[in-house]
């Protein structure tokens, strides 16, 4: 997994090239942690967006740019002093053509020793001079910086893009030393015991539903024995004629109140 975020850029050969990340046109530019863990194509231009990326050497970007104009001050130097030289050289055999005396071919040869011998000192000085301003960097030919850190947004995109790949890889492993498909549960395994389990918390529960209707199905015929009953026994006490009334009172009584306590026990069974 990477747990950096930092990037590193890297050209290939543009017979190498492939799609961007972001616009799928082909790049030769590619972006890499150090640890190799993670890499992707990108186009130069999306590398110059401050919401894809931060360049983190810019200082170093700025470093080999004063370089690059040092050594091209050097260079001009060179030429000048080379071009000045080369003017010289020309006047001399011009003045060489001219005179005819020894003794001043002689002075003048000194004279030009003596000027060749400054103007070379001069060189020389100019060129010690640059040279110290000039740190040993040493010249790269990409443009821009190297290094780059990626925007929060685009940052957690590649962690997931990581997280996916390492499921993806799990689960061809786990598919691959489990032999492809599922195995069928053996007896005494895990998902049996719970099978077992689950069958027999529905057998009790359907016992229960069926004692439950035997209940309700018993409360209800007594409630069609017991209403007719209660209706005659109190019709006994309010002076109605009946069979009731044959019996004696206080066995009248009994038996309203007896009928009645287990006409109110029906009824609490089938009206919770």
């Amino acid at each position: 997994m990477v747990t950096k975020n930092l990037y590193h850029r890297r050209l290939v050969a543009d017979s190498a090239a492939k799609a961007c990340w972001i616009c799928y046109k082909p790049s030769s530019i590619v972006l890499i942690t150090p640890d190799q863990d993670d890499y992707f194509y990108i186009c130069a231009g999306h590398l110059k967006d401050t919401k894809f990326a931060t360049a983190k050497d810019a200082d170093d970007v700025a470093e080999r740019k004063r370089n690059e104009e040092l050594a091209k001050e050097i260079e001009a130097v060179k030429k000048e002093f080379e071009e000045k030289m080369r003017k010289k050289m020309a006047r001399r055999k011009q003045k060489e053509y001219e005179k005819d005396g020894k003794e001043e071919k002689k002075k003048d040869g000194k004279e030009a020793e003596k000027e060749d011998a400054k103007d070379e000192t001069e060189k020389e000085e100019r060129l010690k001079e640059l040279e110290k301003k000039k740190d040993p960097v040493e010249k790269t030919k990409e443009d821009g910086p190297r290094v780059f850190e990626l925007h929060k947004q685009f940052w957690g995109m590649r962690m997931q893009k990581k997280r996916d790949a390492e499921v993806a890889r799990r689960n061809r492993e786990r598919f691959r030393t489990q032999g492809g498909l599922p195995s069928v549960p053996t007896e005494g395994s895990q998902q049996v015991r719970r099978i077992r389990v689950l069958e027999m918390e529905w057998q009790d529960h359907t016992r229960d539903c069926y004692e439950s209707r035997k209940t309700i199905a018993r409360s209800v015929k007594w409630l069609l024995v017991f209403d007719p009953m209660i209706a005659q026994l109190r019709s006994g006490f309010t002076g109605n004629q009946g069979d009731s009334s044959r019996l004696p009172r206080w066995i009248r009584k009994l038996l309203l109140v007896s009928v009645d306590s287990a006409y109110r026990h029906a009824v609490d069974i089938l009206v919770p």
